[in-house]
């Protein structure tokens, strides 16, 4: 991370095996990859009585079988004689979700109704409006969706959302979920709260601060500003130092001498890297 090992070397290590297993596997047909697998996914999707259909002639054609597949949709049936048999059959796994999409009732605050619905990624949460941006958000993987009321599903479906605002700053601060779980956002930072989905939901803005004042800034110290007026900083970051200018971030490594780097400096090397 800090620069000193040849990077071109490191990156053979992983990239030279890893092209020529892919090159391998790009040679196999789609029955060869699935045959492989088979035995290993049958268990995981598919219940005792899907089990008993795999292997059964195909009831569209002469010749066929049925076989399990992957689609789009998920985990299904189709025949051995695709695609001059299209025959297919949905299949359910120990995990029931044939009972989706499921209505939750109707939001008091919207008047929408509220849908458990299964997609390619798993279970989410709907509001069924007419509008064609749709609000959704995926279901928690702490919470059972069977534990998932009204409530709780419009309050999952609230997020991202003000709680209050900073009493020094007077700046909003949000609590919501993203792609790596809980977070605060505050002042165009972002939070990580690490903490169940009941107890995030009732998260108060006095914890939301205390977490947020605990926080190290990255920012180390402004250099100042650059011709068009942006901020630029020294920030310690994962692997080091760096210089940050907007979107601009120009790595420096853990051992830089940073008293040594002034706005020229700096500005100089943020011209370089682009």
């Amino acid at each position: 991370s800090n620069g000193h090992a040849d990077w071109k070397k490191e990156l053979g290590y992983f990239w030279v095996p890893f092209f020529n297993h892919v090159n391998s596997v790009k040679q196999m047909t789609h029955d060869e990859i699935f045959s492989g697998i088979h035995d290993l996914v049958v268990n995981w999707f598919c219940s005792e009585e899907g089990k008993e259909e795999i292997g059964k002639k195909c009831p569209n054609c002469s010749g066929g079988i049925l076989k399990l597949n992957f689609g789009k949709a998920g985990v299904f049936l189709g025949c051995s004689n695709y695609p001059a048999c299209n025959h297919t059959k949905e299949i359910t796994g120990s995990n029931d979700n044939s009972e989706y999409p499921k209505s939750l009732g109707i939001d008091d605050v919207t008047g929408q109704e509220v849908m458990i619905k299964k997609g390619p990624f798993g279970l989410y949460l709907e509001f069924n409006s007419e509008s064609e941006k749709k609000k959704k958000i995926s279901v928690p993987k702490d919470i059972n969706v069977n534990d998932i009321d009204l409530n709780t599903a419009t309050r999952l479906l609230s997020l991202p959302k003000i709680i209050g605002e900073h009493p020094e700053t007077g700046k909003e601060v949000k609590i919501g979920l993203g792609r790596f779980g809980y977070y605060i956002l505050y002042d165009g930072r972002y939070f990580s709260l690490k903490k169940s989905s009941k107890e995030v939901l009732d998260t108060q803005l006095n914890e939301a601060i205390q977490i947020i004042e605990s926080s190290p800034r990255k920012e180390l110290k402004s250099l100042g500003f650059n011709e068009k007026g942006k901020e630029v900083f020294i920030c310690n970051g994962r692997y080091g130092f760096y210089i940050k200018c907007g979107k601009t971030n120009v790595a420096l490594g853990k051992n830089a001498d940073i008293e040594s780097i002034d706005l020229k400096k700096a500005l100089e090397l943020i011209k370089n890297k682009k």
